[in-house]
């Protein structure tokens, strides 16, 4: 089916390079439309750069309702809900309370537990194919607690992932010292999630562009796409600066932007932007070995191949026009407070002038993505809402459009028997773009 095959994939993030990437794995040809310059740093270069089979549990749980009750309430917490009447926004509430209250976790759970696993998979060996421009540190993943409740809510996930097989222990602050010995984390303890990773995603997403160029991808950038021509059940052609290109396969992979693309063909891609920030300490006073989630701050922590990088908060709300993502300096100085007290000898660090920047991640109601085709279109794709998960799930949510577009190839097998009886089906039932 791939062979003599277009397709046109709007959005240059990760998500839409790396279906990029397979779809010219497969012999399909490929153009990408981006809306900013090729220098633009966006959110797909601006996370944390973890590779994260830890989190399986979706955002949408009763457990987060009852959490987002408080921290919503928290001047310059962690969370912030924006309460504009806006009618998207007040229907994504709505299905995002009704997906908090649903009783299938367990099901989505090891959903998400095995395309982390396929996606961690596939990291690996992205380094190779990749000719190593980017390097996938294997050294897990630290969840540390300063409190004693914090590390028992904690410990229930080293239960869940080994339900579903993936490696997780509890380590004392005793057994911190020990594996994380140059950084100094005043803590109580917490969970080392062993199949976690990192990398640096400034060096990866540089990586996988070269190669799409090598691999003869066309990108058109600065474009932002203003509609497309449709008869039927499909789409011919996208139209962008007065110009209309025409391919065989459409997808869509705009990140928080991509439910006002889908909204142009009629379909209702229910979609919010999660704002978060990060910033990065190019001379760190101790270097780290190991990412890591600073629990009770809700911040995540990544060496990254020029310093250690910084990133925190979720402001839920519509997303901004594209290129016009404003900054609260109040959130900015609350992450750089709270960092100290889990790293006190970072404290002069957090004192310092470190470029902030900021990202929208694609938040859909229930904490999954949308990965596939509407019924209302055949050969239009959707590849979004993976929330802070886009990274970490960037190339099996390629690996998989790439195999439904084509029709061809198989998707890799798992040596974690928990979770290899997931079926593709099923995957597809819960990532369905179609489902609210």
């Amino acid at each position: 089916m791939s062979q003599n095959l277009s397709a046109i994939v709007i959005g240059g993030g990760v998500i839409g390079l790396c279906t990029a990437y397979e779809l010219t794995k497969s012999g399909v040809e490929v153009t990408v439309i981006e809306a900013t310059h090729p220098d633009s740093i966006g959110c797909s270069s601006l996370n944390a750069g973890m590779i994260v089979p830890s989190h399986v549990t979706p955002l949408a749980t009763a457990s987060m309702l009852f959490a987002a009750r408080k921290l919503i309430f928290t001047r310059n917490g962690p969370l912030t809900l924006s309460l504009m009447p806006q009618k998207d926004l007040v229907d994504w509430y709505m299905k995002f309370i009704k997906s908090c209250l649903q009783k299938n976790i367990e099901e989505k759970e090891a959903v998400l537990g095995k395309m982390h696993m396929l996606s961690r998979s596939r990291f690996l060996e992205l380094e190779v194919e990749l000719d190593h421009e980017f390097q996938v540190f294997q050294r897990g993943l630290f969840n540390f607690c300063k409190t004693e409740k914090a590390f028992q809510e904690e410990s229930h996930t080293v239960d869940l992932a080994k339900k579903l097989g993936i490696r997780a222990e509890l380590v004392s602050k005793e057994e911190i010292r020990i594996r994380e010995p140059k950084v100094t984390f005043e803590v109580i303890g917490g969970v080392h999630h062993l199949d976690d990773c990192h990398f640096d995603p400034v060096l990866f997403m540089t990586a996988i562009r070269k190669k799409l160029m090598e691999l003869g991808v066309a990108f058109i950038w600065n474009a932002e796409v203003e509609g497309f021509d449709s008869a039927g059940d499909q789409v011919s052609g996208v139209h962008f600066q007065g110009k209309t290109l025409a391919a065989d396969q459409f997808v869509i992979a705009g990140g928080s932007w991509s439910s006002r693309l889908a909204k142009n063909l009629g379909i209702s891609l229910p979609l919010v932007g999660g704002k978060g920030y990060s910033f990065t300490v190019e001379q760190p006073p101790q270097p780290m070995g190991a990412c890591c989630l600073l629990h009770e701050a809700r911040v995540a922590v990544t060496p990254m191949a020029k310093g250690i990088r910084f990133a925190g908060t979720m402001e839920i709300g519509s997303p901004s026009p594209i290129g016009q993502i404003g900054m609260r300096t109040s959130k900015i100085q609350a992450i750089r407070a709270s960092i100290p007290s889990f790293m006190p000898k970072f404290q002069q660090a957090m004192e310092g002038s470190e470029t902030v920047s900021a990202g929208l991640r694609p938040l859909s109601p229930d904490g999954l993505p949308y990965i596939g085709h509407s019924q209302k279109y055949s050969n239009v794709w959707i590849g979004t809402g993976h929330g802070m998960m886009g990274m970490s799930l960037g190339p099996v949510t390629g690996l998989i459009l790439s195999r439904q577009m084509t029709g061809t190839g198989e998707m890799p097998k798992l040596e974690v028997p928990h979770l290899d009886g997931v079926s593709n089906q099923k995957i597809a039932q819960y990532c369905a773009v179609d489902r609210f």
